[in-house]
């Protein structure tokens, strides 16, 4: 009857909940494609998302309250992860900060920025993130001040159209486009910032290893 077949399809991973935590950039890179393709061969399946920091993800999925991450590479090595998204770094500035070019195009040389105040996320908050900007502007001359923190890289954005420094940022944040604001690639070319899917192995839900599967065939 009814319920019988209720059961099987649960059991099959085709009915359930699946939730999913992610990094702000995820919003502007992977998330949407891939959970509007989910969404679509898998109707009878509740997805709920969070958006967190990778910490807060970390705790989520070990506590057993998140069945997935899509966060950078700051996980602990007893979670399995799967890369989903490379990118590079990108300076974004205030539209009218002289070192924009009047084209609003163009490249930036990192190193013109070691005098410039510097927005970003605390280095507790993203550890790898903080990590390899500071490595890329070290090897090119000078470590950024950092005047103004905030904890979500959307954040960062508005406090630089507001004037308080500027950033460097993952390149799928120049989707993010505002008139206040400019996104320059920057030379000597920056490290790769890698957007992983991060989930337990031990976690029981029949819905994730589906999922899972999916994202195996859409990184391709």
């Amino acid at each position: 009857g009814e319920l019988e077949t209720r059961t099987r399809r649960a059991a099959a991973g085709r009915l359930g909940k699946l939730s999913i935590g992610f990094v702000t950039t995820a919003n502007f890179s992977v998330l949407p494609e891939l959970v509007r393709g989910f969404r679509e061969g898998h109707a009878a399946i509740d997805i709920q998302l969070l958006e967190a920091t990778g910490d807060e993800q970390v705790q989520g999925i070990t506590a057993g309250a998140l069945d997935i991450g899509i966060m950078f590479s700051d996980f602990p090595p007893q979670l399995r992860a799967m890369p989903l998204h490379r990118e590079r770094y990108v300076a974004v500035l205030p539209r009218s900060h002289p070192l924009v070019p009047v084209s609003g195009t163009g490249t930036l040389a990192c190193s013109d920025l070691s005098q410039e105040d510097f927005v970003f996320v605390p280095r507790s908050l993203a550890p790898g993130l903080f990590d390899a900007v500071m490595a890329y502007t070290e090897s090119n001359g000078f470590r950024p001040r950092i005047s103004q923190a905030a904890r979500q890289m959307q954040t960062v954005i508005g406090l630089v159209a507001a004037g308080m420094g500027v950033s460097i940022v993952p390149q799928c944040m120049s989707m993010n486009t505002r008139p206040d604001v400019c996104y320059l690639p920057l030379t000597p070319q920056p490290p790769w910032l890698t957007t992983y899917a991060v989930w337990s192995p031990q976690n029981p839900s029949a819905v994730l290893p589906r999922f899972v599967q999916e994202l195996r065939v859409a990184s391709r």
